[in-house]
Parts: structure tokens; C-alpha cells; sequence
């Protein structure tokens, strides 16, 4: 439907209820940014035909270059859902460092585009911020279970170089809502850990005074 479409109808539709001017505009808004990033809320399960090591090797491919937006969506989506899978197989010796590097880089922005695409669907406010706790008690649960297996990590073999050549093809209006989430979330991560995980007070040493 025709955003422009979709806001009018939702306007006439406020009036007839009654609903307050400013309820609808902050309504108009959430969809409005939330469109942004729609899209990739669609999962897209991998192929029966394409294992783990198959669907690594289409990242660093040309196949993956040259492919439309929605199916390097389904890929990446893929390789999120895979990853325990694609880490095994380069353990394996299956992968090649570039390979697998490539494969790491696609599936952790699958996931941070479908953390984005959630948190801009929800109203501004207590819902957002529920989330992004939501969000901060798994990334620390996840740095605990790195501590016996580092692919565990919600960052694991994190290239930022790589995430900023990324994000440079999407629309300013993408990259500044998707800053603009990280930038939330980092600080809303920090409060968490603040209030759920105070440092532990240092243990004086020397003698006891018994």
C-alpha cells in the first residue's frame, strides 16, 4: 500500500475515534521509520540442498555480489540461523580463514538488521527500552558462555572495518536509524550491567588482623 496512502487513511480513521492529534502522528512515525527496515523481518530458511559449507563459500563469492538485495537477505538470514554449523565446519578444516571471515561478517549483520527492524517497531518508550534489556541480558549471558567457547560471543570475529564498508550502500536515512539504535543500545547495555552486575568490591590483602 502507498505510504501516503496508509497515513491518510490512518489520519481520517483517528478522526472519526476521537483519538488525540499527537497519538497519531507518534503512530504515523513508528511506521514510517519502521518501514525502513520491514523487509528484513522475513526469515528465509537455507536451502535442504545447501549445507553449511555451501552456504559459507556463497559469501565470499561473486554469486553473492552480484545477487538482488532480497536474496543476499536470505542468504545472510541463513547464515544466522547456521552459524553453530558454518564455525563447526571451519574447525573441520571444511572452510578457508577468508571463507569463513566472510560468512561470520554476513550472518552477525543478519542479525543486527533484525535487532533494528524489531526495536523500530515498537513505540518509543518503555517498550523500546524493555527490548533493549532483553537485548543486554543476552549479549552478557553470551559473553559467559564465550568464556568456554568463543563463537558463543555475541561479537565473534566482529570486522568493524567490514561492518562500515557495509553500511555505506544503504540510504543515509538507514544508516542514521541504524546508529542511532546502536548508539541506544550500547547505552541502555551499559545501564543494565551497571544495575544487574556491579563489580564485586576488591578484597583487601595482607594480614587478616586476627
Amino acid at each position: 500500500m502507498n505510504p501516503a496512502i496508509l497515513n491518510e487513511a490512518s489520519v481520517t480513521s483517528g478522526k472519526r475515534q476521537g483519538l488525540p492529534t499527537s497519538i497519531l502522528f507518534v503512530s504515523i512515525a513508528v511506521v514510517a521509520i519502521a518501514g525502513v527496515w520491514t523487509a528484513v523481518v522475513l526469515r528465509a530458511p537455507a536451502s535442504p540442498n545447501n549445507d553449511a559449507v555451501k552456504l559459507a563459500k556463497v559469501a565470499s563469492s561473486a554469486e553473492f555480489a552480484n545477487a538482488s538485495a532480497e536474496k543476499q537477505r536470505q542468504w545472510m538470514l541463513s547464515m544466522n540461523d547456521r552459524k553453530d554449523q558454518i564455525v563447526a565446519t571451519y574447525r573441520g578444516g571444511r572452510l578457508t580463514e577468508q571463507e569463513f571471515q566472510a560468512a561470520m561478517n554476513l550472518a552477525w549483520m543478519a542479525k543486527q538488521e533484525d535487532h533494528v527492524t524489531k526495536y523500530y517497531r515498537l513505540a518509543a518508550g518503555k517498550e523500546r527500552e524493555a527490548f533493549l534489556d532483553k537485548l543486554a541480558k543476552k549479549h552478557f549471558e553470551a559473553k559467559d558462555a564465550a568464556k568456554t567457547d568463543p563463537s558463543k560471543d555475541d561479537d565473534f570475529n566482529h570486522d568493524e572495518v567490514w561492518e562500515q564498508n557495509w553500511i555505506t550502500k544503504w540510504p543515509s536515512e538507514k544508516r542514521a536509524q541504524y546508529e542511532a539504535f546502536r548508539k541506544a543500545r550500547d547505552e541502555r547495555r551499559d545501564a543494565w550491567k551497571l544495575a544487574n552486575r556491579p563489580k564485586k568490591e576488591k578484597q583487601p590483602s595482607g594480614p587478616s588482623g586476627r
